[in-house]
């Protein structure tokens, strides 16, 4: 008897074409997802990551080529959800902001007093 299990994979907020079930052996590991789920390279490519939300954990792309199924902790049902990268907010001068530096006003001066 061999046992397989069904993992969703989605990409919230992209509509229907984006969730597939797939149906996985424990002894296969997650880069199967590149194989078995259409849509995953594309977002792969996209900087997008793979968040396993029962376990609350973003599932980092280099553990895809050895991390079995059974020793990642996913369970049948199990979903994956590929998020956007969070978006970096970019200065004039070409340079990343902090989060502190983007909420302020980009025409504020400090220290001037007229």
């Amino acid at each position: 008897m061999e046992v397989f299990f069904n993992v969703e994979v989605s990409v919230p907020g992209k509509g229907s074409s984006y969730i597939t079930r797939i149906e996985v052996s424990p002894e296969e590991v997650l880069g199967v997802l590149e194989a078995k789920v259409s849509f995953f390279t594309m977002f792969a490519q996209r900087g997008f990551q793979i968040f396993a939300p029962d376990l609350d954990r973003v599932i980092d792309f280099s553990e895809l080529p050895t991390l079995k199924f059974r020793d990642s902790q996913l369970k049948n049902g199990a979903k994956l959800v590929l998020l956007e990268p969070p978006k970096k907010k970019i200065g004039p001068d070409g340079e990343e902001l902090s989060e502190f530096e983007s909420d302020m006003p980009s025409d504020a001066e400090e220290g001037e007093d007229e």
